[in-house]
């Protein structure tokens, strides 16, 4: 299959296979579970993109988005250039937990739902 994928990849219909994929992301922010509690987490930016595009400091997500429990982890994201967003996700929100393989790191990560109001 991977040597096929190779060969072939120039040939793939993208659009359709990214209409796909949206679709099944969807489909998994359905049956996972909404946040119970209001929940605190962190996202590092290395530009003004968030910034720019929210209002009064509401920001409607257009992508597929990560964050962190961790703000120390969320540090190592930003830059000089911009920022560190301290992100509330209130009570109803979709959000997907994402553990870390060790248990000794700390850098627990959560997907917000495409679409998301933050």
């Amino acid at each position: 299959m991977e040597d096929y994928i190779k060969a072939e990849y120039n040939t793939f219909d993208w659009s359709k296979i990214l209409l796909i994929y949206i679709r099944d992301i969807n489909k998994i922010f359905e049956k996972c579970p909404s946040v119970k509690k209001t929940l605190v987490i962190y996202r590092g930016s290395n530009d003004d993109y968030y910034l720019k595009n929210s209002m009064r400091g509401v920001h409607i997500t257009k992508t597929l988005s990560s964050h962190t429990l961790n703000p120390k982890v969320a540090i190592g994201y930003a830059s000089l250039k911009c920022c560190i967003m301290r992100v509330k996700l209130s009570v109803g929100c979709k959000a997907i937990l994402h553990r870390p393989k060790r248990k000794m790191r700390q850098d627990y990560l959560f997907f917000i739902y495409l679409k998301a109001m933050f």
